[in-house]
């Protein structure tokens, strides 16, 4: 968590969840996990960010039924970056809902995520490079343009059909 909270991009986020350590106080080095995050608290988390329930004793809403226009992320505006096995169900999850996940692996260790290819259980398969101009950082470029010109059409789609629905409601009225 401290390493997402250090980044230029975490004033952006809500709600950041991820694992936390306890750090010597004189080392400042992690020496004992403080909190770990297992596959089915991912998913839970997933849940949360799509419903807004951030609030994590938040049980009943979270438990609640919840449209997909009343959620406040939908999933098809997700993407999920995994590297390993605990990753797995959320970025199934994701792709099974419409959004998007990406299995990363490390350089000379392709073999870990064929099965996830072969069985098509993700969107995107690469190396785990963070670098400017990798591939990962294209895709999700590419991913973040793709939800957002999507976005634009739904609601113009949806404008558009309430105009055209009002407009035939008031000459069916005259």
């Amino acid at each position: 968590k401290k390493i997402i909270e250090g980044t230029p991009i975490a004033k952006y986020f809500k709600k950041i969840y991820a694992c936390e350590y306890i750090y010597d106080e004189q080392t400042k080095e992690a020496i004992w996990p403080a909190m770990a995050i297992n596959y089915t608290q991912k998913t839970q988390y997933i849940f949360r960010i799509s419903k807004g329930t951030l609030d994590v004793t938040d049980e009943e809403k979270l438990n609640m039924e919840t449209p997909d226009q009343q959620r406040a992320i939908q999933y098809r505006n997700m993407i999920y970056i995994g590297d390993g096995l605990t990753d797995i169900p959320c970025m199934q999850l994701l792709k099974d809902k419409g959004g998007k996940s990406i299995a990363l692996y490390s350089s000379g260790n392709k073999h870990k995520v064929l099965p996830l290819v072969e069985d098509g259980r993700i969107n995107y398969v690469c190396l785990a490079d963070y670098s400017v101009n990798s591939t990962l950082e294209k895709i999700v470029k590419l991913m973040i343009e793709n939800m957002a010109i999507l976005e634009k059409l739904k609601e113009k789609e949806s404008r558009q059909i309430q105009i055209f629905l009002k407009e035939s409601n008031e000459k069916s009225e005259n």
